[in-house]
């Protein structure tokens, strides 16, 4: 009677032990916020999917873990136990996906106002060649009365007689250096532009 009491008593307390043991090594990894847990040590999937009310099948699937495999976890590492996560990186993947697309339209925009201006520009430069001193002394003689030789000198100074001279410090542009004619490559607009200014000021826009 003896033995089977002290068999009893035995049998009780090993069953209590293993029971606490149970009940202190339950951990409850630490929650990111974001649909991940940190595991802690003594973490395992059943204690972080009971703390979830997740199976441990749900929870290696979600985290592509073999099911029923039995996969070690250690501390540090992050599980997931919800669909946030995916759902977070699926988005900055769009994003980050978009960001070249709009990236490249940008450019393609940029080249073709580029073209566009380009274009524009050549349609409205004439290449005078060798008669381009002769027709423009030809326009503003007749225009303003003053000598060849006079507008020859003022054209030589400010731009050495090319149509695209552009000021590096200012907007000045063109044969006479204007500031009113946009950047337009065309003579005729420079020269128009130049009598217009001969008309209000005389010579004194070129400092004579």
């Amino acid at each position: 009677m003896k033995i089977k009491t002290l068999l009893f008593s035995t049998a009780a307390a090993l069953t209590l032990g293993v029971a606490g043991l149970s009940t202190s090594t339950t951990h409850a990894a630490v929650n990111n916020g974001n649909g991940t847990v940190t595991v802690e040590a003594g973490d395992t999937y059943m204690s972080i999917a009971n703390a979830h009310s997740m199976s441990v099948a749900s929870l290696e699937t979600l985290n592509g873990r073999t099911v029923g495999g039995y996969d070690l976890i250690h501390p540090g590492e992050i599980v997931k136990v919800g669909g946030t996560a995916t759902q977070a990186t699926t988005q900055n993947t769009t994003t980050t996906q978009a960001q070249p697309a709009q990236q490249t339209q940008q450019a393609t925009q940029t080249q073709a106002a580029t073209t566009t201006n380009t274009a524009a520009t050549a349609s409205t430069t004439t290449n005078y060649g060798s008669d381009l001193k002769s027709y423009v002394l030809n326009k503003m003689v007749a225009a303003t009365g003053v000598s060849a030789s006079t507008w020859d000198a003022i054209i030589t100074r400010e731009s050495n007689w090319q149509s695209t001279a552009q000021n590096p410090s200012s907007s000045a542009h063109g044969l006479f250096q204007s500031l009113w004619i946009n950047g337009s490559n065309s003579v005729d607009t420079q020269i128009s532009d130049a009598i217009r200014l001969y008309n209000a000021a005389g010579l004194s826009p070129w400092a004579l």
